[in-house]
């Protein structure tokens, strides 16, 4: 997900200063892609050029003015637009794009109970992808001193935990699907 949308979204949230943006998105980057001072900042900048953010001057004392930003009519509608669209999933990857679904609560409950169907199909794919794969290590010139045994072993480990990740997800995703269907 681009950054822009993870700002927007904390934005949306609670207006912020480039600084306090970078801490919020540090405090859950195993949700949210992390991001650098040197990422957040220039992109607040074309945010705010491109009319998607707008920034008050509060003044520190013994500090620089810091910028509070929020969110303009312009911005919050590209990211309710963005949120609403499937979730761009690559099904050959391992991970959800939980920075997206992080901000899934702001969706209509129907909206919101498509899009995490459109997650699940998706994790159910990967993990039939993977239940079909057999690894075979790429083995090259360096064969006579490699334990081609060992190596296939721990490659398939692997593969084994790639299936157990992707069945973890696909739990998850379930038991998020009937609790919204029924408590919200």
């Amino acid at each position: 997900m681009p950054l822009k949308h993870t700002l927007l979204g904390l934005l949306i949230l609670h207006p912020r200063s480039g600084y306090a943006l970078y801490r919020r998105v540090e405090q859950v980057t195993f949700l949210l892609e992390s991001a650098s001072l040197r990422r957040i900042y220039p992109t607040l900048k074309q945010m705010a050029e491109d009319g998607l953010v707008e920034y008050r001057v509060e003044p520190q004392e013994g500090k620089p003015d810091s910028k509070i930003y929020s969110v303009t009519d312009q911005g919050e509608a590209e990211f309710l637009a963005w949120l609403r669209q499937p979730p761009e999933e690559d099904p050959h990857s391992l991970y959800l794009s939980f920075s997206r679904v992080f901000f899934y609560g702001m969706l209509d409950k129907g909206t919101l109970l498509v899009r995490l169907q459109d997650l699940l199909a998706t994790r159910r794919q990967r993990l039939q992808a993977l239940q079909d794969a057999a690894i075979d290590p790429p083995l090259g010139p360096c064969r006579d001193i490699v334990d081609e045994e060992r190596v296939t072993a721990v490659w398939n480990l692997m593969l084994d935990y790639g299936r157990q990740d992707i069945a973890t997800q696909i739990e998850w995703l379930e038991e998020t699907i009937q609790d919204i269907g029924k408590n919200f």
